[in-house]
């Protein structure tokens, strides 16, 4: 397509159009600076950002229903930290629960609290029995040996723990307790927000700070009554095969949209199909099991209300899916006692350094970017 433009010198010159005329993009580079600057998944308070855009009347339900509904609290001993006591004492599932309005069953979560309780008293003893003196005095290479063999054997430990519960409640059902997110446990893996705002329920800043950016700095507007098409393309990483991608959550048809919007959403679903960017360049099916009671996607239809947003996330593979589990849980474990032991082992999880395995990424993304844009 032609189109006339003036020069400088007043004269006419025509000019290839170009692709991109009358269309806006926009890149984020992360949502999460501060986990980014520290290897970490969440936020500055333990929050993962992309279990917390829920609208009022969501987080009244996450906050109100069974901790353990998809068994989060059978593995809190497996996934989770340690820490007896905190700013405001012990942390009690049965009490949180109870706070937050939760007015079922909680004879499962007391169980926990007593077993925790338990511990408390082991390691109490424990710790007591570890204060000998010996005729060595301060013998510096014992020591050092020592504490070598505790950290060895608390993370075997932990690996020993995570594999069995995989073996015995399975790899979708301990993947979907692990990713539902929960609301309570500020300390805990996958911590959606709530709790740590005296049950105020609320975003994060960075959430805020991303509805600003679309909607006001960049003009998207979403959620208004304007007829526009905006693509939103939220890239992660971490599940599937080693650099492959795999395309999740677009909805392929919607009740509300109109003639136009369905069009758009017509050609959009064609192209998935066809160009096969709906399975990716992954075929493993395991990357989306276990996330149909996960709520709070950044993406999710709160940021991107149709009928004139459309979302997909591109998933691309790191590492083994118990892998990058593992690499969570003793980040969390290690950034919670205060250690820095693990403090980059998210990124081993979450962004290898190969530099085949950036090409592919670059060129998975490449490929889903430039088919948004020929529609």
């Amino acid at each position: 397509m032609m189109k006339s433009c003036r020069a400088d010198n007043g004269t006419q010159v025509p000019e290839t159009e170009s692709p991109m005329k009358g269309r806006k993009v926009l890149l984020i580079h992360a949502v999460n600076p501060n986990g980014m600057r520290h290897h970490r998944r969440t936020n500055e308070n333990n929050v993962d950002l992309n279990r917390n855009v829920l609208t009022q009347e969501i987080w009244k339900k996450v906050r109100t229903r069974d901790p353990n509904f998809v068994g989060y609290v059978d593995m809190d001993s497996a996934i989770n930290p340690f820490i007896p006591w905190g700013s405001s004492g012990m942390f009690s599932w049965a009490t949180a629960a109870r706070d937050a309005g939760y007015e079922g069953n909680i004879t499962r979560l007391q169980l926990r609290d007593d077993e925790v309780m338990r511990h408390v008293e082991g390691e109490t003893n424990l710790f007591r029995e570890s204060n000998y003196d010996t005729s060595l005095g301060n013998f510096s290479l014992f020591s050092d040996v020592r504490v070598w063999l505790e950290r060895k054997w608390i993370l075997a430990e932990i690996v020993w723990k995570v594999l069995y519960t995989v073996f015995t409640m399975g790899y979708t059902n301990g993947k979907r307790a692990l990713v539902a997110a929960q609301y309570l446990k500020q300390s805990g893996v996958g911590y959606g927000g709530g709790a740590h705002k005296h049950h105020i329920n609320s975003w994060e800043n960075s959430i805020f700070a991303l509805r600003h950016a679309i909607n006001d700095f960049a003009g998207y507007q979403l959620g208004k009554k304007v007829e526009q098409k905006v693509f939103w393309i939220d890239v992660h990483t971490g599940l599937g095969k080693y650099g492959k991608f795999k395309a999740m959550g677009f909805d392929f048809e919607a009740a509300n949209d109109s003639p136009k919007q369905s069009n758009w959403r017509s050609k959009f679903a064609d192209l998935l199909r066809h160009s096969h960017l709906v399975l990716g360049e992954s075929s493993d099916d395991g990357v989306s099991e276990g996330y149909d009671l996960t709520m709070g996607f950044v993406n999710d239809r709160v940021l991107c209300p149709p009928p004139n947003c459309f979302s997909i996330t591109q998933e691309f593979g790191t590492r083994p899916g118990v892998a990058v589990a593992l690499a969570l849980i003793l980040e969390n474990k290690s950034h919670q006692i205060g250690s820095r032991e693990f403090s980059v082992i998210s990124s081993w999880a979450f962004y290898p350094q190969r530099l085949s395995w950036r090409r592919k990424t670059l060129r998975g993304g490449i490929k889903m970017l430039s088919s948004v844009l020929n529609l």
